[in-house]
């Protein structure tokens, strides 16, 4: 029995990300705002726990590292959420561009995000609210 999957370019809040029974990522902020899609996790010493695991970026193909201060493992998913292409332990300072195939990418802590196997994912909005954005540049 396939669960309905969220629409990903629409998602707000926080999204859980799936395969089977396998949690991979528990919670991950959708990144929509402007500022969220500029700054991502830019300039920080880590991942603030308010955003979960990182950031999901909708429509969204290519990512830059520039500024980061930590290695981020980037996944690039197709308009059903499945994976593509996945690259680990991205240095700061590159510029990834996902494949054709890909429409949203995120990002997390390089070496965080499990081996994953050959079921589809499963993407559950577990939240609308929109994470707090009152922490300082």
């Amino acid at each position: 029995m396939r669960t309905e999957q969220p629409d990903l370019a629409c998602a707000r809040g926080y999204l859980q990300l799936k395969q089977g029974d396998r949690v991979l990522i528990d919670r991950i902020a959708v990144a929509h705002r402007l500022g969220e899609r500029t700054r991502g996790l830019m300039f920080r010493e880590h991942i603030p726990e308010r955003l979960g695991a990182g950031y999901f970026f909708p429509r969204c193909r290519s990512l830059h590292t520039c500024s980061m201060r930590f290695n981020l493992d980037i996944l690039f998913v197709d308009k059903e959420g499945q994976m593509v292409k996945i690259y680990r332990q991205v240095k700061p300072f590159r510029m990834i561009v996902g494949p054709k195939t890909a429409v949203h990418c995120l990002e997390v802590m390089g070496g965080s995000f499990p081996e994953v196997g050959e079921e589809p994912f499963i993407w559950l909005e577990v939240s609308s609210s929109q994470p707090s954005n009152r922490e300082p540049f």
